[in-house]
């Protein structure tokens, strides 16, 4: 740490004091107090005492109200440069020095001793060709203000400079320019300039930016930073406090294929639209937001939108939604989704039923869904989701039947998955239409091996658990003398009592039989 004319800083400057960061307001003499004072307002808005006003006297002006600070020059740490931190964090001490053959040969002719050669220096050209091909490069939490003289690193492509002093976009162009083979730069946790209008700034290989928690909350600035990086692949904008959005984004990002604005403020999906028409875009993240609504334009109920046309991969999770229904109905509109997050922000920890209930209403009603919360789905538990479907919306379905037409247009409306159910399963009539029957807590059913042919009758509880009948089967059925078998094994399954062509897995551990649907007189097949 060291003094203010050591620093040569100035307004607008930012600096480290301790572990925070921020940025220089004023610099100049405080009433009542003798030296100069620098004014700082932090980029942790909790971490100051005033908005740059002290006893009357105004200073500066902060965002927020206690973000700003009056401090000695003495508290701020001493800059440094790219290369300097390069050479302190990637190289021994002893060999800092970069000693090139040419400057080695000046050496030898000034001293008229061709054959001299330098202790290490073998050594030296191994770390230096080490560091060269070095392909990422991390230095975090530094005071890093300036580019310096970069060593060589032909093989650089990825750069991690995280809480900086870095305040201007031409620092990172100093770098970029340094630096060919650099495709992938992280700048969170700074706060950068922009070039004024005169200043053509062009970094025309760099294809992924991460720019996270640097209170870019004017999407215009984006828009502005998209413009010097016209082949950006990658975007990450998470924390920035971004609430709006503009219409205008895909002119600026025309290659973008994955773009990160979660951990924002974002509260309509509306906003969200105004992504509708990116080129390329084939992952976005939305989650940790605070949006309720899932809304898209309508289309008929066999067709897709034509909006977000190469969207494969959707995050939701963590946002407030109201209508988890509602919102997988909204999402089967999109042409290319395969992939969604989601778990609901007000669903209870480890609740089984309500993580199963969601993935159900998920797999169920967006049809081309293949993975949910990264994991593949597979066929036997969409077949369940959709027939889930099928039985959950029946009697809403049977209710509109007899109300006319504009009622049935609005339930598929609202239902776009049943036409697609109805024609697999057919009309839920006899399962809804079942004569009413006292409510009984047992019933018998016939099990039978399809290994062998052998079956049995047993009379089991309608609230025992699949975990508790599989352990049955396994005794009764003497399954422990069957090569290979043992209860991780065991698969259950029945026929529809109305569709012979319904297998239904019994596959869900937790669930009761009465949650299958299970009857007096059913057979429930065992297989391995």
């Amino acid at each position: 740490m060291v003094g203010l004319t050591d620093h040569n800083i100035c307004v607008n400057a930012r600096i480290r004091v301790g572990q925070d960061f921020g940025c220089i307001k004023y610099i100049g003499n405080v009433v009542g107090h003798d030296g100069q004072w620098i004014g700082v307002e932090w980029d942790d808005a909790s971490r100051g005492r005033h908005n740059g006003t002290v006893n009357g006297h105004y200073y500066f002006e902060t965002k927020f109200p206690k973000s700003g600070s009056l401090i000695r020059s003495e508290k701020i740490h001493k800059f440094e440069t790219l290369e300097d931190a390069i050479r302190e964090r990637y190289l021994p001490p002893e060999q800092q020095s970069f000693i090139n053959d040419e400057l080695l040969n000046e050496a030898r002719d000034a001293l008229s001793a061709p054959f001299m050669k330098v202790v290490g220096m073998e050594k030296l050209r191994e770390r230096q060709s080490k560091l060269k091909f070095t392909e990422d490069i991390t230095i975090c939490h530094s005071t890093i203000n300036q580019a310096g003289k970069i060593p060589e690193l032909d093989s650089l492509r990825t750069l991690c400079l995280q809480s900086s002093c870095i305040s201007h976009w031409n620092v990172v162009n100093d770098i970029v320019k340094q630096i060919p083979s650099l495709r992938n730069i992280d700048l969170s946790l700074n706060r950068l300039e922009l070039p004024n209008e005169n200043e053509q700034l062009r970094f025309e290989k760099i294809d992924t930016l991460i720019l996270n928690s640097c209170n870019l909350f004017d999407w215009n600035e984006i828009l502005g930073i998209a413009k010097m990086c016209p082949n950006l692949r990658e975007l990450s904008l998470k924390q920035n406090n971004i609430k709006c959005l503009t219409d205008d984004s895909a002119e600026a990002f025309p290659r973008l294929e994955t773009l990160s604005i979660g951990e924002n403020s974002i509260c309509d999906f509306e906003e969200v639209l105004k992504l509708k028409d990116l080129p390329a875009l084939k992952e976005l993240m939305i989650n940790n937001n605070q949006m309720k609504r899932v809304d898209l334009p309508n289309c008929e109920i066999t067709e897709r939108l034509k909006l977000f046309e190469k969207l494969e991969s959707l995050n939701l999770r963590h946002n407030p939604f109201e209508n988890e229904i509602q919102m997988f109905n909204e999402l089967d509109k999109l042409p290319a989704l395969t992939r969604l997050s989601y778990v609901n922000q007000k669903a209870t920890d480890g609740n089984e039923t309500e993580i199963m209930e969601i993935f159900m209403e998920a797999v169920g009603m967006i049809e081309n869904l293949y993975s949910f919360n990264r994991s593949e789905i597979e066929k036997v538990h969409r077949n369940d989701a959709m027939y889930e479907m099928w039985k959950k919306f029946a009697v809403e379905w049977m209710q509109v039947g007899g109300e006319g037409e504009p009622k049935m247009s609005e339930f598929y409306k609202n239902h776009r998955c049943y036409p697609r159910l109805l024609k697999k399963y057919g009309t839920p009539d006899q399962f809804i239409l079942q004569p009413n029957r006292k409510r009984v807590t047992t019933i018998e059913i016939q099990f039978k091996n399809v290994m062998n042919g052998k079956m049995f009758h047993k009379k089991v509880p309608i609230a025992m658990t699949v975990r508790s009948l599989v352990g049955l089967v396994y005794k009764i059925a003497a399954l422990h003398t069957c090569p290979g078998m043992d209860l991780k094994s065991i698969k259950l399954y029945y026929i529809d009592a109305y569709n012979n062509n319904i297998k239904v897995y019994l596959d869900n551990l937790s669930k009761s039989l009465d949650y299958y649907s299970l009857q007096n007189g059913d057979t429930i097949y065992i297989e391995k």
